[in-house]
Order: structure tokens, then sequence, then C-alpha cells
């Protein structure tokens, strides 16, 4: 997962996006570090913790544009 690659197709939907987009890029590393167990690096918590808030910011920036922009079917 590249999220520099991943970023760049939401910014085409979004430009809004851009600042957040850019502050996570550096989650990218975090996709593959820790797959396996015994990684050779293991983050300290804070920088888990920071990782972890920026991507929970990416995804609730994302899911609040969805619902903006995708609207369910009438039923009837």
């Amino acid at each position: 997962m590249n999220l520099v690659r991943i970023g760049g197709q939401c910014l085409q939907a979004d430009p809004t996006l851009s600042d957040l987009l850019q502050r996570a890029n550096p989650l990218t590393k975090y996709a593959v570090r820790f797959r396996y167990p015994g990684a050779p690096y293991e983050p300290a918590l804070e920088e888990a913790q920071v990782a972890h808030a920026l991507a929970q910011e990416v995804i609730e920036a994302i899911v609040a544009r969805l619902r903006e922009k995708v609207k369910p079917k009438d039923a009837g």
C-alpha cells in the first residue's frame, strides 16, 4: 500500500484533502514494517499513538466527504 499514490487519487476527487494527505504520507512505512512478528523495528508508544491519531483523522475526513457525495438510491 502506497499512501502517496492513493492520496493522489483522492486529491483528484477532492483537492481540499491536500494538507492532510501530505501529513499522512509517512504512514506508508507502517503498512509493511510490522507485517511479521519479530520485525526489526518496533515504534515507541508515543510514535504509535501519533501515527494512529493521524490515520484516524484521514479516515474520518474521507468518510465525511463520502457521505457528502454518496446518496442512497430511493427504495421506491
